[in-house]
Formats: C-alpha cells, structure tokens, sequence
C-alpha cells in the first residue's frame, strides 16, 4: 500500500495560494463594481447639478407658448403664483380626437361630442367601433398627464410685468440675452462668462428657480406685444 504524504509547510503554501487568489479575484471584481457604482453616482450628479441640463430636460409645454420647464426647480404650474389659472379637467372623445373640459370629475354618463354626433348612442356606436371594443359605455377618456392655463393680460400687466421688473438686474447678471422665437414663441438662452471662464449654465445658481420663472414670463411678455388684441395667453403642460 502506497501513502502520500504532503508536509505542513506545503500544505499551508497551497492554502496561502488559494486565498491570495480567491482575495485577488474578489478584490477585482469590488473593485469594479465600485467603480460602476461611483461613476453612476457621479453621472446622477452631475445631472442634477448642471444647470445647462435644466433647459434641455423636463417636462413640456405648448400653446401660445412652446418650451420646457426647467428641471429639478420648475413645476408645473409656475405662473399661478402670478395671476395663471389651471382650466377644468380635460377629456378626449373617441372617433373624433375632440377635447372638452369639465368642471366635474367627470363628464355625464352619457357625454358624448354634439360637435360631431347628433347623439350619445351615434357617437358610442362610432367609438365602439374605433375601438373593436363593443363593451364600452364611455366616449371619452380623461387626460390625466397634462392639464391647460391661461393668462390674462391684465393680471399678467399687474403680477408678470411687475415681477419681471423686480429682478431684471438678477436676470443680466447671469443671462448675455434671451432669444425668442416669434412663430412658436420658444426661447433659447444665451449665458454669461463668470469669472472663471464658464458660463453660468455650468454653474449651480441659487436662484435658478427666478430665472426660470423670468425665461417664461418674458415669453408671454413676448406674445401679448406680438399679438395686442389678445387677451388671453394660453398653453398645455405636461404634470
């Protein structure tokens, strides 16, 4: 009978082999992962702390008006603090696309479109239809994920202007120039230089939210001069 005989000394080295590499493999891959977990945290960083991001992300608005809110500083609804009143609930109809607004939570049972359909039952005939949905009893569904404002001109004059007043030496600190677009009334910003060499759109401003606020009220500055007999300013957002 033959026996093998493996000394301490060697035994120990064999060990001492498979936890060095064990820790090398393991240290490795932590290492790695850590450095997936770093960068992540740097990119989610340097999103919300980067202010030229604040005007290429966010929610929309279109109308009278067209942009996007700033983001991580601008609601909404930013201009009910001025005088801007949110409209009623909105529905769609089916068949025709037509919106409705509504003061109640919902429309009547039997709503349906009298710009299109002589009745209730010729328009649910239709978007049943529309549909391949035969037990459907609704022509319409709520839109839940934008709702409308409107400006008046003279609460705008009396709140907008006033405000705008108020911080526009704020405003030419950190702004070269605001550029508008009359045919959708959308505005690019053109930022200044601090004195480091960066414009301020690289920079964190504490008073991001004002001059947000300022950006879109310039712009319905900007529609009542082009547009004199209106007197409502109206647009869509997303919530």
């Amino acid at each position: 009978m033959y026996s093998w005989k493996i000394s301490s000394t060697h035994t120990c080295q064999i060990i001492r082999c498979d936890i060095t590499i064990f820790f090398a493999l393991f240290g490795g891959l932590w290492v790695f992962y850590q450095k997936i977990e770093i960068e992540v945290l740097i990119v989610i960083i340097y999103i919300l702390t980067d202010n030229n991001n604040s005007t290429k992300m966010g929610r929309y608005y279109n109308g009278d008006i067209t942009g996007k809110f700033w983001f991580g500083c601008q609601s909404s609804n930013p201009m009910e603090q001025f005088g801007a009143v949110e409209l009623g609930s909105r529905v769609e109809y089916l068949g025709c696309g037509c919106l409705c607004e509504f003061d109640a939570d919902e429309p009547d049972e039997k709503a349906y479109c009298s710009d299109c359909w002589e009745s209730y039952e010729q328009h649910l005939d239709e978007a049943k239809e529309v549909n391949g949905d035969d037990e459907i009893t609704d022509t319409w569904f709520a839109d839940l994920d934008s709702g409308e404002w409107e400006f008046n001109r003279k609460q705008f004059e009396l709140n907008g202007v006033a405000f705008i007043n108020q911080h526009q030496e704020l405003f030419d600190k950190y702004i070269n120039k605001i550029t508008i677009d009359t045919t959708d009334m959308e505005y690019d910003v053109e930022w200044k230089i601090d004195e480091n060499g960066k414009d301020y759109a690289k920079e964190h401003i504490d008073e991001d939210e004002i001059l947000a606020d300022l950006c879109m009220l310039k712009q319905i500055q900007k529609f009542f001069e082009k547009n004199p007999d209106e007197d409502i300013c109206s647009w869509n957002a997303e919530y």
